[in-house]
């Protein structure tokens, strides 16, 4: 069994949003997970409604998209949809 850390509480505007990753919704909930340069590094982060679900720290770019990816994998089987993005007219 993996214990899930919460992410470690920063001094305000210490974290930096680089992006959302992917965003899914079920019923009326929304999860979104998002990609933030922290003290020491970079922090993955599943808010749902804009409550943080889960977080954990990487190592990489690389490492974060891959932990982002086997996030959503396990969501949609579990019944999230990818919510679809339409061009701009």
């Amino acid at each position: 069994m993996r214990i899930q850390q919460s992410p470690s509480p920063a001094p305000p505007g210490a974290d930096r949003s680089i992006g959302t990753l992917w965003t899914l919704t079920r019923g009326e909930s929304t999860a979104r997970c998002v990609l933030l340069r922290v003290h020491g590094g970079l922090e993955l982060r599943v808010l749902m409604d804009d409550s943080p679900l889960r977080a954990e720290r990487c190592g990489s770019h690389r490492e974060s998209f891959a932990l982002a990816g086997r996030w959503r994998d396990r969501m949609m089987a579990r019944g999230w949809m990818q919510m679809s993005t339409k061009p701009s007219a």
